[in-house]
């Protein structure tokens, strides 16, 4: 077994790791308790067996003074939900975190760095997928669904709303062959007790921000989200 540097206690919990050729990522739990010396997320490079600290997820507000008229610090690390690297494209990582954001990393192996493209808003995002192809991924957050391109820069592409108002998409998948551009989302009531899966076309329509659009949903026990399920839906453009 080997561990990785730099993920000792009491750095913070392991919250979500993800792989691709050569590099292992890994996003922690914020810990009133641990020390982040560069931001809550950490990428090792298996080559080197060296990790890296990146400033992830952290979030500068105005100092303020308090009732002792001592200024307070705005520094904030936040958590780190989930996290992706492109399919195509190992040198791509995207990183979802409790400050409402997805953020883009590029690692350059030429110069040995690691690059901070950009960010986008996804409120309280749950889960993020690439599509099979590449450059787009589908990041599950508050009451929708949101497609970023990633080609050259984080884009929002396009967002689907859900109606119902206290649900979050949790799980997203992208279908295979010619159903490789439909999104199935778990969608997941904040009681945690209803529970649906909805198959969205993912094909980017032209005209902006239409009403949701469902192509086929099963409402499904709460529970089930601890496996996915697979759906076999309408065919899109492929």
């Amino acid at each position: 077994m080997t561990r990785i540097p730099g993920m000792n206690a009491p750095r913070g919990a392991v919250n979500y790791i993800a792989q691709s050729k050569g590099y292992i990522a890994v996003g922690r739990t914020y810990e009133e308790s641990a020390a982040y010396d560069g931001g809550g997320l950490v990428l090792w490079k298996v080559k080197d067996q060296r990790a890296r600290d990146l400033p992830a997820h952290i979030t500068e507000s105005r100092p303020r003074r308090n009732d002792c008229d001592i200024l307070e610090s705005g520094r904030k690390q936040h958590s780190i939900a989930t996290l992706s690297f492109d399919p195509t494209n190992h040198l791509s990582l995207l990183s979802a975190g409790h400050d409402n954001t997805v953020q883009q990393w590029y690692i350059n192996e030429e110069y040995d760095t690691i690059e901070y493209v950009g960010s986008a808003s996804a409120k309280e995002p749950g889960c993020m997928q690439f599509h099979p192809g590449g450059g787009t991924v589908a990041v599950g957050c508050r009451r929708g669904l949101k497609l970023f391109a990633t080609t050259e820069s984080l884009e929002n592409k396009y967002q689907w709303y859900l109606k119902t108002k206290g649900q979050n998409v949790v799980n997203a998948s992208w279908g295979a062959g010619r159903s490789r551009d439909n999104v199935v989302c778990g969608v997941q009531a904040d009681d945690a007790v209803d529970g649906k899966l909805t198959l969205i076309d993912g094909n980017t329509p032209r005209a902006p921000r239409p009403p949701l659009q469902v192509v086929e949903e099963e409402v499904i026990p709460s529970d089930s989200f601890f496996g996915f399920m697979t759906l076999k839906g309408r065919a899109g453009k492929g």
